[in-house]
């Protein structure tokens, strides 16, 4: 049968698993020899590449090049008829098929797929284990190199040093036969490899060797010498090929034994002097001679020829030797192994290897022969012994025959527990049983292999004597059948097993008291079973547990009409009840029935008989409905009930009851406490509860509400149902002292006299009258403490009188809803007014007129069912697409809404707009202050929803937000442009929110001293510090307090920890800055560090080691006349003291040494290691004071050395290191030129040269000018000052000026620009802008797509993104460069800005080398056109240009022979974004020109046929006068170009003056669909002045955004950034 290509499918990944579970039964398998694990692994490895051709089939027939998997589906698949004949035509096959072969079985194991390996071993082998290199030690030792040493090498000093190889002997390659033993051996260990360690990755391997061989013969790390048998003849190496420079170099026809005229080598120096005699020598040395003019062309191009082809020989005989080198370091075991089998091997005595005695053994354990040893004679000698695996010790040497008869090793024991394993010796036997094949035996047959079966070594032993411990142990272990005892009714006490018996028999029945209560409840009232006492099956009536069956839960409910009784002794007798309910009964005594578990009861319209009980057990949750009873409630109760409720429906079911008893002592803590009362109870505690409702009875006649107990909960509710029905008497002033959240009172008749008044103590949050009858219609005149409330709600009292506007400022909420008020709306606060507190006011349900004022959109108003008219305010038409607004002024008459409407609303003519930003960076919640940004009336709408998510909601309607912003990153601010898009859902909109970065803030700070004195640690706690996506945060912060570093240790969101590792710390107030590096922003206080009692040292002066007066500086708040000092173990007497220093008196001595402050009050001071004596000072030279009335130096006298300036240097400083900082060069016809520097005032030999002309004469020298006559020359020239022996020299800085100076392209015509022959510049004219003039640009286009100018602080970067192409202009580095033009010192300048803002001028500042060397970094921008002139070249800036100006200043050479360079970089990128499918504008082209003198004068970056252009004018300003420099591309990738800009030696100050512009080509397209857009503009011009350097402590941040886009495109770009950042 033809297999189809599914079938194939199938059962190629059948074979994977079928492959991968071969592979898995092999690993589960431990190989116990080492025939085994390499047969093992040559499995493994068999199934692993079938597996990989499975895999590889597979991935040909998934990938269907051919289609025939396809074709194979389809006609599977099949269209209409041929649906089912294409199944039956297959179907047919497959029966064809079985019928000729009906005997097929099915496949269902993995036999077919083991596979068995043949692998074949020598027999020194030993399967692998032991290398046989016997073979390539014969051909070692017969090498003609090693003949004369080979008696010397055996067998196993090779197997140590074959792969050891002398890289440096060349005698070694001059043999023929050493390659071919090379190879041959190299053949060998792969092999062997390939057959002992399938599953390594040889060939990788061997790559990486040669790999590493090539690397280091490049290297030259194989530089082989002539080596003759003492190694003395390495002087040869001298004599090399004069051709070849290689280190490798060696030629034969240098060796003193080599005959050049018959072209042989000689090994002995008595033969080659014998040969030198000979005819044929003589002959041959003649005709070398007369041929050798004519030929020395021949014979050098033949020696190189043979030189090639040795060097050839030889790399490849040094790559063998390396390879086998490495091939050897995998097999180091096997070496070690084989040279163990070889020495047992040499250790063996002529009469064994006769005798053929094996000692020790040569191979694997399990090939070793059995040991037989016959009982053998004391006397009998061991050289005539044959004794298989005789032992031998440590060095590989038989052991004593006595040592032999004494540890009795020739006695065998046998352990058929381990498989009849047997032991020599009874050492070997005694061990034996606590190792892993005794304890595995003894698992095997489930025996413990405890030290009962110590000696056993039968199976039947050890299974007899592990049944007698186990049937000893049984009698021993508990049986609860008969141990476990059981009490009958009668208290008879019997076992388990009896019990059970017992109860079966019906003679005993342990439930007979409970089924009879059970019965007696369920014939009460009426309650049946489906089976006889199965109680359980009905649990409307009776609840219980499942676990046990007990009953934990009774209803019981009896006739209403006839009250039931409840049989009494009954629910004593079901101990395990909680919860009781009991309806239409009559009870007698039923507490006294209570067990401690019930907790629950509830009684309803029952009787309780003979009065209310004074104890009710356990019962936390009473509820009594209806329930009639005699007597008083004992007021203490209460103390005991979470929830207690006694209420009635009928006055005729109350009695004239109390509340008795003053409660006292504990706290009454409840959950609900809801009762009807006659009068109140006192509680002389305040308690909690968290409801409390009081119910009038019947007959109420306490009018006292001061007696209303001090409670503290949720409400408190005085209400009358209907049993009272009176009126409630107020006659004088009563006060509430509860403090529950809502105070109300309900369906209340008030009758208040002239003096009657109800008051509160305390100030509560709600106040609620509802249908309260006899209180006044006017609000002014209520009896009432409505001050006391922050919300009040006086609803259905027939109220007519509005209140004054100023009613309103008191409290928070107001509702006064269907009540009878009629009149205008009053006028309510704004947001603006001092008195601005109420949120909420509602009006519904009165008769209200007029319209809606303004400064109710600043309110949560209710206005429905009222006559309101005339026109809604603008705030509400713009939220009118909210239901919960339009329920709220339902029911009026409004001209811009109807009542009901649910679409077509008035316009929002005014929109949605915010007046403040959000602030980023702040844990703080801030406040966001807009206009008509609605109200949250939906709660199942949230109306707010932004991206980035900034956490709005609506604090103040209309007028103002909440924000919180912590979980947002700097990275997403600057992601998202500093701008949130808010969403709202009413009247959905869209509109931006600007976003700024929060400075950091701090609001409280201290410091104190940790570990002793030896650190200060400073809590900063504030916001602003840091919150970025980036890992390490806490290297984003920086605080400084003056020049103190605070390492921070610790950071968060709120509060910075640092330290000051400074064991000397002044105390005064300190300057401190704390930088977020990463926002740029910075921010400075004033911080007092004190000192309230101890002492602190900030400064020690100490005396020379002969002793003196010690100084000491900082606080001493706790010093009187105890105060001692040691220094060291020495007591320094104090001179003078008080509060801010200390001087004390100290004798010689050598430090480091501690200081020690103590005295009485328990202060003190110490710090270890801290107190050095001075040194006595030293003298510089005796005749020479550093020449200091020069400037040249000073004497340390620490080391009794000069310190030279950079203008001087010698020994004395007396030698002057001159330098030119500017010059002033001549025409290309020669003249005078003058050179500024330092020249000093010694000018012994002076000499100046421009490039190898002299500069001749100097008509002037002095210390700072130079001027000479310069010879004729051309572009660009490094010059060189010498004078008293010293060179100066200064590459590329020298440019010779031209007469007339030709312009890029000459600036492509002359309607284009006109050149400037005297800069070499183009003046373009109107709309032609580029270096060349040969872009036209229209700014009339509308159309053209604008560009925003961004500038990062924390990079100090400048980005033009236009559209989604954006480029970048940055200044990376300034490098010091020594003569040489190596870098001596570089510093990043990416990085670290302070920022300071004035105006249209924004600027950035940088030090560095220690607060010494400022950079400047200024950025202005442009308002209207400007001209410039920059070192004597004018130049002009358009309106919207952006001018950066660096400045690098006081920088500090390490050489005065140095110069600086400052790198810029400039780069595109673009944007990525679904609009962005401009792929038919190109990729990035970038491109330099050098102008005549071949210096580096513009750089182009080209990106979607938009273009950035930069020019560099080849001149600067060094300390304020101009001078040439070069410019040169130092990297140039893909999409970006780095310059640098070489400077001169700037003692004060350096300037230069690039500048860049965007131009967007003409042909530029915004999509590939649209017709080719003409006479685009330039967006943004940039110049970049760069003048000078600064320090690094701080850095700021600036974002300047300028964009002319039209109104309609910004909405779309941000509808489509939100609905992606939504999806």
């Amino acid at each position: 049968m033809s297999s189809s290509l599914l079938e194939k499918t199938r059962n190629l990944h059948e074979n994977i698993e079928r492959y991968e579970l071969l592979i898995e039964n092999e690993m589960k398998t431990e190989p116990k020899t080492t025939k085994e694990r390499v047969l093992q692994s040559h499995r493994v490895n068999h199934y692993l590449n079938s597996s990989i051709q499975c895999s590889k089939s597979l991935i040909n027939i998934y990938t269907d090049s051919d289609h025939s998997r396809k074709d194979e589906l389809t006609s599977i698949s099949g269209f209409g008829t041929d649906l089912y004949s294409s199944f039956y035509e297959k179907l047919r096959e497959i029966k064809d098929y079985h019928r000729k072969f009906p005997n097929l079985k099915e496949e269902r194991n993995n036999e077919p797929l083991i596979y068995t390996p043949s692998i074949s071993f020598t027999g020194n082998e030993m399967n692998g284990k032991f290398l046989d290199l016997n073979e390539h030690y014969e051909k070692y030792i017969n090498l003609s190199f090693n003949r004369n040493k080979s008696m010397n090498l055996d067998y196993l000093t090779f197997l140590t040093t074959y792969y050891k190889f002398q890289y440096n002997d060349i005698n070694r390659m001059k043999c023929p036969q050493y390659k071919d033993y090379l190879e041959s051996i190299y053949k060998y260990l792969v092999h062997f490899i390939e057959r002992t360690q399938p599953l390594f990755e040889l060939q990788s391997s061997i790559t990486k060797s040669e790999n590493e061989f090539i690397e280091k013969w490049n290297n030259n790390e194989f530089n082989p010498t002539e080596n003759n048998e003492n190694n003395n003849n390495n002087n040869n190496n001298n004599s090399v090929n004069s051709n070849n420079s290689n280190s490798n170099n060696i030629n034969n026809e240098d060796d003193k034994l080599f005959c050049k005229a018959c072209k042989k080598l000689f090994t002995s120096e008595n033969v080659f002097n014998g040969h030198l005699k000979g005819k044929k020598h003589i002959q041959n040395e003649e005709r070398m001679n007369n041929s050798n003019n004519n030929k020395d062309n021949k014979d050098n191009k033949d020696n190189n020829e043979k030189w090639y082809d040795k060097l050839k020989s030889r790399k490849e005989i040094s790559m063998f030797e390396y390879k086998i080198n490495r091939l050897s370091e995998y097999l180091l075991d096997q070496i070690e192994s084989t040279k163990e089998n070889v020495l047992k091997k040499q250790s063996r005595s002529y009469t064994e290897v006769v005798d053929g005695v094996t000692v020790g053994g040569d191979g694997d354990e399990e090939e070793d022969e059995e040991v037989n040893i016959d009982d053998l004679d004391v006397d009998v000698e061991v050289s005539k012994l044959k004794i298989a695996n005789y032992p031998v010790d440590w060095s590989g040497k038989p052991i004593p025959y006595w040592v032999y008869r004494y540890l009795e090793l020739g006695v065998e024991y046998k352990c058929e527990i381990c498989g009849n394993q047997s032991y020599w010796g009874r050492k070997a036997y005694e061990k034996h049983f606590q190792e892993t094949r005794h304890s595995y035996g003894m698992s095997s047959i489930g025996v413990p292999n405890t030290t009962h079966f110590h000696e056993i070594t039968k199976i039947k032993d050890a299974l007899e004597l592990w049944t007698k411990i186990k049937n000893q142990t049984n009698q021993q272990q508990f049986k609860s059948d008969r141990d476990e005892e059981y009490e009958d009714e009668s208290g008879n006490v019997m076992s388990k097993k009896n019990y059970d018996l017992l109860v079966k028999q019906g003679i005993i029945n342990p439930n007979s008291k409970k089924q009879q209560a059970l019965n007696a409840l369920c014939t009460a009232y009426n309650i049946t079973t489906d089976v006889d006492f199965d109680y359980c099956s009905i649990p409307k009536y009776i609840g219980c547990d499942p676990t046990n069956f007990t009953v934990t839960y009774l209803n019981l409910i009896g006739d209403s009409s006839n009250l039931t009784p409840l049989p009494n002794n009954t629910i004593e007798l079901l101990p395990n009840l909680y919860q009781v309910n009991i309806s239409n009964s009559i009870v007698w005594n039923l507490f006294d029935e209570f067990n401690t578990d019930i907790s629950k009861l509830t009684l309803n319209n029952t009787i309780l008989f003979p009065s209310f009980p004074e104890d009710t057990k356990s019962i936390r949750y009473l509820s009594l409905y209806d329930v009639q009873f005699s007597g008083n409630i004992n007021s203490t109760l209460l103390l005991n009930y979470r929830v207690f409720e006694l209420l009635y429906t009928n006055s005729s079911l109350m009695s004239d009851y109390s509340f008795t008893d003053i409660i006292k002592g504990n706290i009454l803590i409840c959950e609900k406490l809801y009762i009807t009362i006659n009068r109140f109870f006192i509680h002389n505690n305040i308690s909690l509860c968290n409801e409390m409702t009081i119910v009038l009875g019947k007959y109420f006649d306490d009018f006292n509400l001061s007696k209303v107990p001090a409670y503290r909960g949720g409400n408190f509710t005085l209400i009358d149902v209907g049993l009272y029905n009176k009126q409630f008497l107020i006659n004088e002033t009563q006060t509430i002292y509860s403090t529950f959240q809502f105070t109300i009172f309900k369906n209340i008749h008030f009758n208040f006299t002239e003096n009657g008044f109800i008051g509160f103590n305390k100030s509560l949050q709600y106040f609620h009258i509802d249908n309260c009858k006899g209180i006044s219609d006017s609000i002014n005149n209520l009896k009432f403490g409505l001050n006391s409330f922050s919300s009040i709600i006086l609803s259905n009292l027939n109220l007519t009188t509005l209140p004054e506007p100023s009613f309103f400022n008191s409290f928070e909420l107001v509702d006064l809803s269907n009540n009878k008020l009629s009149g205008s709306l009053p006028e309510l606060p704004s947001p603006n007014d001092s008195n601005f507190k109420v949120k909420i006011v509602i009006f519904n349900g009165n008769n209200l007129t007029g319209t809606i004022p303004a400064s109710y959109c600043y309110h949560y108003i209710y206005l429905s069912n009222n006559q309101l008219s005339g026109d809604l305010p603008m705030c509400y038409v713009c939220s009118l697409k909210s239901s919960g607004l339009r329920d709220s002024i339902n029911g009026n008459n409004f001209s811009n809404y109807q009542s009901g409407q649910i679409n077509n609303f008035s316009e929002c003519t005014e929109g949605i707009t915010f007046t403040s930003p959000a602030k980023g960076n702040n844990p703080l919640a801030n406040l966001i202050t807009g206009k008509n940004l609605g109200w949250n009336f939906d709660a199942s709408l949230y109306n707010l929803n932004s991206t980035p998510d900034c956490r709005l909601f609506i604090t103040i309607p209309n007028y103002q937000l909440s924000s919180n912003l912590q979980y947002i990153s700097i990275d997403q601010i600057k992601k998202a442009n500093y701008m949130a898009i808010v969403l709202f859902a009413v009247p959905n909109v869209y509109v931006s929110l600007p976003i700024e970065i929060s400075a950091p803030t701090v609001r409280m700070m201290n410091c104190n001293f940790q570990d002793g004195q030896y650190e200060i640690l400073c809590s900063l706690y504030g916001y602003g510090f840091v919150i970025s996506s980036l890992a390490a945060q806490i290297n984003l912060i920086s605080v400084y307090l003056d020049n103190y570093n605070c390492k921070v240790t610790n950071l968060s969101s709120g509060s910075i920890i640092c330290k000051i590792p400074s064991r000397l710390f002044e105390i005064k107030n300190y300057t401190v800055t704390v930088l977020n590096s990463y926002s740029g922003l910075s921010s400075t206080f004033q911080y007092e560090f004190r000192l309230d009692y101890g002492f602190s040292v900030s400064n020690i002066i100490p005396p020379p080691r002969r002793g003196g007066i010690v100084t000491l500086t900082g606080a001493f708040f706790s010093a009187d006349n105890q105060t001692t000092i040691l220094i060291g173990n020495n007591l320094c007497p104090i001179q003078f003291m008080n509060t801010s220093y200390v001087t004390c008196l100290i004798g010689p001595g050598e430090g480091p040494l501690n200081i020690n402050i103590t005295n009485i009050v328990p202060s003190y001071y110490f710090i270890e290691n801290i107190f050095y004596y001075q040194d006595d000072p030293k003298q510089c030279l005796e005749l020479s004071s550093c020449n200091n009335k020069n400037g040249g130096g000073v004497c340390n006298s620490l080391t009794g050395k000069c310190e030279c300036s950079n203008y001087y240097q010698g020994i004395d400083c007396s030698i002057v290191s001159h330098f030119v900082s500017s010059i002033i060069p001549s025409t290309i016809d020669g003249g005078n030129t003058t050179l500024y520097g330092w020249f000093g005032n010694m000018h012994f030999n002076a000499k100046v040269m421009i490039g190898d002309n002299e500069c001749y004469p100097i008509y002037k020298i002095n210390s700072s000018v130079l001027t000479c006559l310069a010879p004729p020359g051309l572009g660009l020239n490094s010059i060189n000052v010498t004078q008293n022996l010293i060179d100066y020299s200064l590459p590329n800085s020298y440019q010779y000026q031209s007469i007339k100076r030709s312009c890029p392209n000459d600036c492509t015509s002359k309607v284009n620009g006109i050149c400037n022959q005297d800069s070499g510049y183009c003046y373009c004219f109107t709309n032609w802008y580029g270096f060349d003039c040969s872009i036209y640009v229209n700014r009339n286009n509308s159309n053209s797509p604008s560009t925003n100018t961004t500038i990062d602080p924390s990079t100090g970067a400048t980005n033009l993104t236009n559209e989604y192409t954006q480029f970048q202009i940055s200044i990376i580095k300034l490098i010091e460069l020594d003569l040489n033009g190596i870098q001596v010192n570089e510093y990043s300048l990416n990085e670290q800005w302070i920022f300071y803002n004035s105006s249209n001028v924004f600027t950035f500042i940088q030090t560095i080398q220690n607060f010494t060397c400022n950079i400047t970094y200024i950025i202005e921008e442009i308002k209207e056109k400007k001209n410039i002139t920059f070192a004597g070249i004018d130049y002009s800036l358009d309106q919207g240009s952006i001018k950066m100006t660096v400045s690098i200043e006081n920088y500090t050479y390490k050489s005065s022979l140095n110069t600086l360079q400052l790198q810029m970089k400039s780069s595109t990128f673009e944007i990525p974004s679904i609009e962005n499918d401009d792929d038919c504008n190109g990729d990035v082209e970038i491109g330099n020109q050098n102008d005549q003198d071949n210096s580096l004068n513009f750089i182009t970056i080209k990106k979607d046929d938009k273009l950035l252009s930069g020019r560099f004018i080849n001149k600067v300003v060094s300390d304020g006068r101009p001078t040439i420099i070069s410019t040169n591309v130092i990297l140039k990738e893909k999409d970006s170009i780095t310059i640098g800009m070489n400077l001169p030696h700037c003692t004060t100050k350096c300037l230069i003056d690039p500048d860049f512009s965007l131009i967007i080509n003409p042909n530029f397209e915004t999509k590939c669909s649209e017709s080719n857009k003409k006479s685009w503009l330039i967006p943004v011009a940039v110049v970049v002045p760069v003048v000078g350097v600064a320090i690094i402590f701080s850095a700021a941040y600036f974002f300047y955004r300028k964009q002319i886009v039209e109104k309609g495109f910004t909405r779309k770009l941000k509808m489509v950034e939100l609905l992606n950042k939504k999806n």
